[in-house]
């Protein structure tokens, strides 16, 4: 995220949200339904992704109000095809300046692996996002039960109004928040998704809600075809692809609970981790000694992993145990302890074969194979991953499929980044007669592990007090 200078905003204190974690937040769930309103229908102007504003402007009506007029979507004019009403007022923002910065400070770290600015200062005349963070739906003659609604579009557009109807939800932070993120992402051409972590998604929630690096379906409460074709969409990716590479996620915070530092441990310890993470784990990590031995798939936020060092081979010694701990899409944490097994080796041959003795620990030499290279085992490749296609073994990595020429070149040659669940694993492009490369070969690695619309998309919800959902 990037800020611009205030002299380029009209007026007032620019807030651009630094970044902040929310791990504590509580959640929210996007329970509703979808209406579509014929006569809703976009008429701003539709972008490139190389063309469209990076700038999200968060209007909490403060000063009498937002005055809105019907007509052609266009936030430099004020005017939106949502409300029924030819002029309609929305009541500021109820819930106070405290919480008003906390949801924007929420909102630009929902965005924050994308490249766009998050600010509460508008932005005109200068194109942009604008979601409104006030009123209730009945102040533009709509439902007074709507929790928000938006344009849906098929590609991204300029200029557009979503609405989020914050004075009809309690003072819940998160709550509101990830509301303005469903509401904003339809802007960029996203649908809605059956993904109860993502912020498009009207399941009942499972953790704090980001844009996840998934495919999921389509769908409200069950699959659809997605309103712009396809069964699926991967919002992480979608959002990556309109507005581009932002900054890293904060990196999970990995606790070694047991064993503590300089224990002498007997044969067959276990290893006690917990992982504290904003977004959510992909993959818990087990080295020692510079090895890795294990690779856990992410579970919830500050569960509980146990490694059995029973199962790896582990020669006695001083042993150095280092956990990392990936988040969804790739920043990286790590914990570490030093402990004692048996007594300290003194050479080489109370080692496991290959393995050397330096300080009183066993340690495998320093691998040497690059991306590409032929391997036996994960110890030889620099990656620490050597994968088998059913035909041969070569030094990998991880990868994104969408991002150019992720893999680069190792000494023999190309590398492509070859489609594995959300993610992609780095495997040689096989050569042609002429010299050149296919994008992709006839065979892939086996047993990879690692890690618009016409209308309108609307949130419908009621608070307790005002009766059940309709």
């Amino acid at each position: 995220m990037l800020a611009l200078p205030a002299a380029a905003w009209a007026g007032g204190d620019q807030r651009v949200s630094p970044q902040r974690s929310s791990s504590d937040a509580g959640d929210a769930g996007l329970a509703g339904g979808i209406c579509a309103t014929p006569d809703a229908r976009p008429s701003a102007k539709t972008v490139s992704s190389s063309s469209v504003s990076r700038l999200i402007y968060l209007n909490r009506c403060a000063d009498g109000g937002c005055r809105i007029r019907r007509g052609e979507h266009d936030a430099l004019a004020n005017t939106s095809s949502l409300p029924t009403r030819t002029n309609s007022r929305l009541t500021a923002f109820e819930h106070g300046d405290e919480i008003w910065r906390q949801v924007v400070d929420c909102v630009a770290e929902i965005y924050l692996p994308y490249d766009v600015t998050i600010t509460d200062v508008d932005p005109s005349p200068l194109a942009h996002h604008e979601a409104i963070v006030a009123g209730t739906g009945d102040e533009i003659g709509l439902d007074a039960g709507l929790g928000g609604i938006a344009p849906a579009v098929c590609a991204a557009q300029d200029n557009l109004i979503s609405f989020t109807f914050a004075n009809f939800y309690d003072a819940n932070v998160r709550e509101i928040c990830e509301v303005v993120a469903h509401e904003s992402a339809h802007a960029f051409g996203l649908d809605h998704v059956l993904g109860c972590s993502d912020p498009l998604s009207y399941l009942p929630e499972c953790g704090a809600r980001f844009f996840r690096d998934e495919e999921l379906p389509c769908g409200e409460f069950e699959e659809r075809e997605c309103a712009c074709g396809g069964t699926t969409q991967n919002p992480h990716r979608m959002l990556l692809a309109v507005l581009g590479e932002g900054r890293a996620t904060p990196a999970p915070r990995p606790e070694i609970l047991i064993p503590v530092p300089g224990a002498d441990v007997a044969p067959g310890f276990a290893i006690y981790v917990r992982a504290g993470v904003t977004r959510g784990l992909g993959a818990v990590d087990l080295w020692v000694n510079g090895t890795r031995l294990d690779t856990r798939s992410g579970q919830r936020n500050n569960d509980v992993y146990i490694f059995e060092t029973s199962e790896y081979e582990i020669a006695d010694g001083i042993l150095d145990i280092e956990i990392r701990a990936v988040d969804d899409l790739g920043s990286e944490g790590r914990a570490d302890v030093t402990v004692t097994r048996g007594q300290p080796c003194a050479e080489a041959a109370q080692c496991l074969d290959g393995q050397s003795c330096e300080a009183g620990r066993c340690r495998f030499p320093q691998p040497t194979g690059t991306l590409g290279d032929l391997c036996e085992s994960d110890s030889e490749c620099e990656s620490q991953l050597c994968l088998d296609n059913g035909l041969e073994k070569r030094c990998s990595a991880s990868c994104l499929p969408e991002r150019e020429a992720p893999c680069g070149s190792g000494e023999n040659g190309p590398l492509q980044c070859l489609e594995a669940g959300s993610g992609g694993f780095c495997w040689p492009a096989p050569v042609d007669d002429q010299g050149g490369c296919r994008v992709f070969g006839p065979s892939r690695p086996t047993g990879l592990i690692g890690f618009g619309l016409l209308g309108a998309l609307v949130l419908l919800r009621r608070r307790q007090r005002r009766g059940p959902l309709a």
